[in-house]
């Protein structure tokens, strides 16, 4: 995403927690990433500490027994800890990337699927100020997924590497 695109993102995750602050987020999301698109993942909410997703169970999700696709999972947990992220940290002055994703399978998506990434506030806190102080910090976040009775699906452990932008070499 430009410049332009990460300030309006950091605008309006400052309106995440009312219903039209959260439309505007989903569907700039789905413009801004192409490749979640398909999935039609839904955002339910978004808070401070607190990521929530729903994937549902369409076809472009489905692997060939006809249950939740494994990478459908893995992209649903990936989202939800980054939106967390840049929730927490202005995208427009933080460059969040990725480094290492792990995902663990506990039990097959027969149904749609909730996803849910929370972290205490002292945690995403203590990142920022590292920031002040290094050129890039790492962090570790858990995203739970879930079926329609709660029971947990899959884990999916995502590490970032958070660099302030300013920080960032050029690509040529």
């Amino acid at each position: 995403m430009n410049q332009k695109a990460l300030k309006l993102m950091s605008h309006l995750m400052g309106r995440s927690e009312t219903k039209l602050g959260l439309k505007a987020i989903d569907r700039l999301f789905k413009f801004g990433i192409p490749f979640n698109s398909p999935h039609k993942i839904k955002m339910r909410s978004i808070s401070n500490e607190l990521v929530a997703m729903e994937l549902p169970l369409i076809r472009a999700n489905k692997n060939h027994l006809g249950t939740m696709h494994a990478c459908a999972i893995a992209t649903v947990g990936e989202f939800c800890a980054g939106v967390l992220l840049i929730k927490n940290l202005d995208p427009s002055k933080y460059r969040v990337v990725m480094t290492n994703l792990n995902v663990t399978y506990l039990k097959h998506g027969a149904s749609d699927l909730g996803a849910r990434c929370e972290q205490a506030a002292t945690t995403l806190s203590q990142a920022r100020e590292q920031l002040q102080n290094s050129a890039s910090t790492e962090i570790t976040l858990e995203t739970n997924i879930f079926n329609k009775t709660d029971e947990i699906c899959a884990k999916v452990v995502t590490t970032w590497q958070l660099k302030n932008w300013n920080k960032v070499k050029k690509h040529r």
